[in-house]
């Protein structure tokens, strides 16, 4: 693997996995490895309390393969997920409206 994110076919998978989380800072943690025929995807994902992690990261996992194949022709050899936190509905509830003290 040589190419680092950033440029050529690494910065087409960055610029997906921008779009992917929709540009939300809380997600940036994606690594990407590409050789002349292969890429390798490391990604970090926070995820919504209740939802079926395995579903989840092979949904994930899905979407970024076939994504990446038909947009650079590359063959894409692994794609690790990590939930590194948890999003609680009530967090955003209590972000709205701060307690008084």
């Amino acid at each position: 693997m040589k190419d680092v994110v950033g440029t050529g076919a690494g910065g087409t998978i960055s610029g997906l996995a921008t779009r992917v989380t929709r540009g939300d800072t809380r997600s940036q943690g994606v690594s990407v490895e590409v050789g002349e025929r292969e890429a390798a995807a490391s990604i970090n994902i926070i995820a919504y309390y209740g939802v079926s992690i395995p579903q989840l990261a092979d949904a994930i996992r899905r979407n970024i393969i076939d994504r990446v194949e038909s947009m650079t022709g590359l063959t894409v050899i692994a794609v690790d997920i990590a939930v590194t936190d948890l999003y609680f509905e009530d967090d955003e509830k209590e972000d709205q409206h701060p307690r008084v003290q």
